[in-house]
């Protein structure tokens, strides 16, 4: 992996050892798929390192008449270009399986979508069956943990991840084997008072002080706005959404690190060169980063959310 990438490959390892710890029988067969995934890895010299999402899946992508967004850019870093597109095609195709187990739909979608993306830029995914074979090894990974060998309800994922490692090592003449019988925190923002500062964020005061004056018309403090905590997942960051009576949408998240200031700057640069409200590529517009709180506010992005349209849900029709 790129250097800047290296770290994800602990939550892999971590993954691996916990599945050889809970089933010894299956450690020889880990450790053949890691390093036949090993063997995959591009040499430094073949790598071009651009920025990228880092978290770019059919959920973060919103489609409006001709007009596409991308939210939740807190993960982007210098990488392989390669690597979101393993990402987004990968979540494609768990999203289809897992839900409807829906495999030619999928496969019909990843073929398209890499078909014009090879149009556009061929030379980028010279190392996707890398990338590939690692989220397809990770997803194994986290079944071959959790559930031993002969459990029923592991097979079908089981088959999803190995037969996508199999097309990743088209090259390889070995078959895939199977298993056989038996920063410093700015002030108050802990992850553990998260909670409590929701209730801070949903108080009519902060509204009027900090949300109003972002608003597109006007200011009123006669609004009314409803706040809904969106996210919680205890990970030391907080999504809020604020419904204003105006028909006006905003986002804010609270962050326990220095990446709340870290990603209302790369938003701020991305809106300002060439991903505003008058591109046919956008973000999320950044409306405000308030140190204090590391709070920052946005406003909501338009259209629909690619996740849902590829299960057929909404209006979409892809």
């Amino acid at each position: 992996e790129p250097a800047c990438e290296r770290i994800k490959l602990f939550k892999l390892s971590d993954m691996l050892s916990k599945a050889a710890a809970a089933y010894p029988e299956q450690l020889m067969m880990l450790l053949d798929l890691l390093q036949r995934v090993r063997a995959l890895a591009p040499k430094e010299s073949e790598t071009v390192l651009v920025p990228t999402h880092g978290q770019y899946t059919p959920a973060n992508v919103f489609l409006h008449v001709d007009h596409v967004s991308v939210i939740d850019l807190d993960r982007i870093c210098l990488s392989d270009p390669a690597k979101d597109v393993a990402m987004f095609i990968h979540r494609v195709r768990s999203l289809l399986f897992k839900d409807a187990n829906n495999d030619s739909t999928a496969e019909h979608i990843v073929r398209e979508f890499l078909d014009e993306y090879r149009r556009r830029a061929p030379d980028n995914l010279r190392n996707l069956p890398y990338y590939q074979a690692l989220y397809a090894l990770k997803g194994f990974a986290k079944i071959a943990k959790d559930r031993g060998p002969q459990d029923p309800l592991r097979k079908p994922l089981e088959e999803f991840y190995l037969t996508t490692l199999e097309e990743c090592f088209a090259t390889d003449k070995k078959p895939v084997p199977h298993i056989s019988g038996n920063g410093s925190e700015p002030h108050g923002t802990s992850k553990e008072e998260l909670g409590t500062w929701a209730c801070t964020f949903k108080d009519s005061d902060f509204i009027r002080k900090f949300v109003y004056p972002t608003l597109d018309a006007k200011k009123s403090p006669g609004l009314e706005c409803q706040t809904t905590v969106v996210q919680n997942t205890g990970t030391g960051r907080l999504t809020l959404r604020y419904d204003v009576e105006n028909g006006q949408t905003l986002y804010a998240k609270l962050y326990t690190d220095e990446l709340g200031i870290h990603s209302y700057n790369v938003m701020k640069q991305l809106w300002d060169n060439g991903f505003g409200s008058n591109s046919l590529y956008q973000v999320p517009e950044p409306l405000a980063f308030l140190p204090e709180h590391n709070f920052v506010l946005m406003r909501a992005v338009s259209g629909h959310q690619l996740a849902g349209a590829l299960k057929g849900e909404g209006p979409l029709d892809l």
